[in-house]
């Protein structure tokens, strides 16, 4: 899946979405879209950032 928001002037996000999410739980991508909203960040120079960062969940291997 990839994650995606915009980071304002005053270091808080705006506009996050999960995109191309092969996960099927819109449970889990809502939690991870509320626990970015929450983030904070140093203001950015020169205005607003727009951020994508991709998600790779792999499914846990038993280990024994």
């Amino acid at each position: 899946m990839m994650l995606s928001w915009r980071i304002v002037e005053d270091g808080a996000v705006e506009e996050v979405a999960a995109t191309g999410s092969t996960l099927r739980d819109e449970e889990i991508e809502r939690c991870l879209t509320t626990r970015v909203r929450a983030l904070r960040f140093p203001r950015p120079d020169g205005g607003t950032v727009n951020v994508e960062y991709p998600l790779v969940f792999h499914q846990a291997v038993d280990p024994t």
